[in-house]
């Protein structure tokens, strides 16, 4: 986690990657956690704002990484750790989406 210019990064440690010779790949990836209400139930906080499509032509790897929007970051910097959930959704040529899923540990 880096912060510049008042903006808060996360660096994944994750590539998203498409084989050489083969389609170009496109989908969202998203960055979430898991927060409680006072009611008990489990609701769903995003952490980043709203999700282009990552475009990756043939052969290519790239970092993925992420800016907390702001809500996500008062809410790491409050809490001072979060479990966040990465996913990613790739869809390639014809192809049905592909998805990966991980767990993150964030800290401040």
């Amino acid at each position: 986690m880096t912060r510049r210019n008042g903006n808060v990064h996360v660096a994944t440690g994750y590539l998203a990657a498409t084989p050489s010779g083969g389609p170009s790949c496109t989908g969202p990836l998203t960055l979430k956690t898991l927060r409680r209400r006072s009611t008990g139930e489990l609701v769903s906080v995003f952490l980043t704002g709203k999700v282009a499509r990552v475009p990756l032509p043939p052969g290519t790897a790239r970092r993925i990484t992420f800016r907390l929007n702001a809500g996500g970051a008062r809410l790491l910097r409050r809490l001072g750790s979060l479990t966040a959930i990465l996913r990613g959704a790739m869809r390639c040529a014809n192809s049905g989406p592909i998805v990966h899923k991980a767990t993150l540990r964030l800290r401040a």
